[in-house]
């Protein structure tokens, strides 16, 4: 029984092999020509632009939340201080954050117009920021 279940064994592990082979060579490069790139640029510079205001954008909409977050504590403190003053917290921080983050923004665009390529001509739109970058 025991050799029964080991040559079994073997006929499996030879076909699954076999056909993985086949799949890889046969079908996997068809499905490499049919792909096309999904980025709009092969620029790792634009690339990096766009995850970072993906992230900006996230963080902003976090960011107005808890001012949201802290005008709600703050309406129905009920007069109690200790809610009161966590509202106001909230609403303050959130605040401070919304600039860092507007700064940031800033700081962003101005360091992806320094190092875009100096030979380039034309305008070229960023289209996850909305800036020309010309």
């Amino acid at each position: 029984m025991e050799i029964r279940m080991k040559k079994t064994l073997q006929a499996y592990i030879i076909s699954v092999t076999s056909f993985l082979l086949l799949f890889t060579i046969k079908v996997l490069p068809v499905f490499a020509t049919a792909l096309e790139n999904p980025l709009t640029t092969n620029d790792p510079r634009v690339i990096i632009g766009y995850i970072i205001n993906a992230i900006l954008g996230i963080v902003g909409s976090l960011a107005l939340l808890m001012f949201i977050y802290g005008g709600v504590i703050w309406l129905i403190s009920q007069g109690n201080e200790q809610k009161v003053e966590q509202g106001k917290k909230l609403i303050v921080w959130s605040a401070m954050g919304l600039i860092v983050i507007f700064t940031s923004y800033a700081l962003v665009i101005f360091v992806l117009r320094a190092v875009r390529a100096p030979g380039s001509t034309g305008q070229t739109t960023d289209a996850s920021a909305g800036v020309d970058t010309d």
